[in-house]
């Protein structure tokens, strides 16, 4: 098989860009394809502007070297959705661009074009001139071929859904069935801890219900962002929660057993692409509570039984929506079969490797 220069995220630290990165990466290993990895992954928070220039100007230059030495290349990058990925991104193309060769970029979120339109003049120019010589443009719903329109060609714009780690996958249909009940009722927000996440409204929504003494539990696994609007500890500790845990980033039989022990799964966010969260938690047979926004929708599209959406500003919103869910285990019992049946049909690893064999190598 031609071989590809693959420009992204990988672990650490775990974001729902790397772990797709490192689905596609073990994919395209497993199928042959010879494979030059280009880390673009940094730790949150720990690397100086100088160190994150040196790093990506030794990207710029491996990528450059590969074009010249390496026969049929094919370049995959992750494209970003930030002013600051945009730049980064920039180089690359230009790069594949000069050498003519095909590049592929595939887009995880869903704020690649309202970033894009928000450069300055010149560089929007020139972003657009490089965007519009793309070999294929991936998106993860229909909807968000949007992001691409007017620059890309229809015919080269491809959506593939996510896929999800064959491990997890395998770890969730070996579970004993789900038994819902009116004994316990937790919560889990698995997610860093952005404000864009929704993980601000969804403590709001905790000190609602605390004050209510209503019988819910939440959850929060992630990682802590700095300069975030809110503190979570700080929150906790000033409101007096008495029904809030924070665990950290959990991966493996960890992760598991975190949507093993929830009752519903939520992720009030602001913006979205199609998050490996919830379809995580599909494939755990849960209930979800989410916003209409991004993609999600088209995740369950052709079946809304398994979903609950709410506002990603209204905590007293979120707290009627869960309880009325504690109130009825048969209910989530339901929408949770539902959500597996979709994760099955459209979300496994399987599906996703064989979607982005296509199109890398047509």
């Amino acid at each position: 098989m031609k071989p590809i220069a693959m420009i992204a995220a990988f672990p650490p630290p775990i974001t729902g860009q790397s772990l797709a990165a490192d689905l596609l990466r073990g994919g395209l290993k497993a199928a042959g394809v010879p494979l030059f990895e280009l880390d673009l992954s940094e730790p949150i928070g720990s690397r100086s502007v100088a160190g994150r220039i040196l790093q990506l100007a030794r990207l710029e230059f491996r990528l450059a070297v590969l074009c010249i030495r390496t026969r049929d290349l094919t370049v995959y990058l992750q494209l970003g959705h930030g002013k600051a990925a945009l730049l980064r991104d920039l180089v690359f193309m230009a790069t594949a661009a000069a050498f003519r060769r095909p590049c592929v970029a595939h887009v995880h979120g869903s704020g690649f074009r309202a970033a894009l339109d928000a450069l300055p003049a010149p560089l929007r120019h020139i972003e657009r001139r490089l965007v519009s010589r793309l070999d294929a443009a991936v998106v993860l719903s229909e909807s968000l071929r949007a992001m691409f329109g007017g620059i890309v060609p229809d015919d080269r714009i491809f959506v593939v859904d996510n896929g999800i780690d064959p491990a997890f996958v395998d770890m969730a249909r070996q579970a004993s069935p789900r038994v819902f009940s009116k004994d316990r009722f937790n919560v889990l927000f698995l997610s860093n801890f952005l404000k864009a996440k929704g993980f601000v409204t969804l403590l709001e929504a905790a000190a609602i219900a605390d004050a209510r003494r209503l019988p819910i539990h939440f959850d929060f696994v992630g990682a802590k962002i700095a300069d975030q609007s809110v503190d979570i500890d700080d929150f906790i500790r000033r409101e007096e929660l008495s029904n809030v845990s924070v665990h950290p980033v959990v991966s493996g039989q960890n992760k598991h057993q975190a949507y093993r022990d929830a009752d519903v799964f939520i992720l009030p966010s602001e913006y979205e692409g199609q998050p490996l969260s919830i379809l995580e938690a599909m494939f755990e047979a849960l209930p979800v509570v989410t916003t209409r926004v991004g993609g999600i929708p088209e995740i369950f599209s052709e079946d809304e039984t398994g979903v609950c959406y709410v506002s990603a500003h209204d905590p007293e919103q979120i707290v009627e929506t869960l309880a009325a869910l504690q109130a009825d285990p048969d209910r989530r019992a339901r929408m949770g079969m539902a959500n597996l049946r979709i994760a099955e049909a459209r979300f496994t690893p399987e599906k996703h490797i064989e979607a982005m064999l296509r199109i890398l190598t047509h």
